[in-house]
């Protein structure tokens, strides 16, 4: 995927990292993870600017994608805790459960945001 993807996959996940951070995380990974496959390349005679170059380099595989949360954070998040985090944020009142209107309430903000 692309950076701006990959931004909007990481907020819905609930991190907090802007387009410059991502771009600067992936061109640093991508130059580690990289740089032996730049130099086989040189060796076999082809240009190897092609590569840094491309479109490629700007790209988020999975082994990035992986290597980038955990960077963020990911591994040391609690599902419990998260699950408690999102629960509050549609119990509005904090009655201790979720109604149809705190839903419908959630959905009309979403539903702002995005038009915004």
């Amino acid at each position: 995927v692309d950076v701006p993807t990959f931004e909007v996959m990481v907020r819905s996940l609930g991190f907090r990292l802007s387009r410059t951070e991502i771009a600067g995380m992936v061109e640093r990974l991508w130059e580690e993870n990289h740089r032996d496959d730049e130099l086989e390349i040189s060796e076999e005679g082809q240009d190897a600017t092609t590569i840094t170059n491309s479109s490629e380099r700007r790209r988020i595989d999975l082994s990035m994608a992986v290597q980038i949360l955990s960077q963020a954070g990911y591994a040391h998040r609690s599902p419990e805790n998260e699950m408690k985090m999102y629960f509050r944020i549609f119990d509005s009142g904090n009655k201790g459960y979720i109604t149809l209107e705190d839903l419908k309430k959630m959905q009309k903000e979403v539903k702002e945001a995005v038009e915004e």
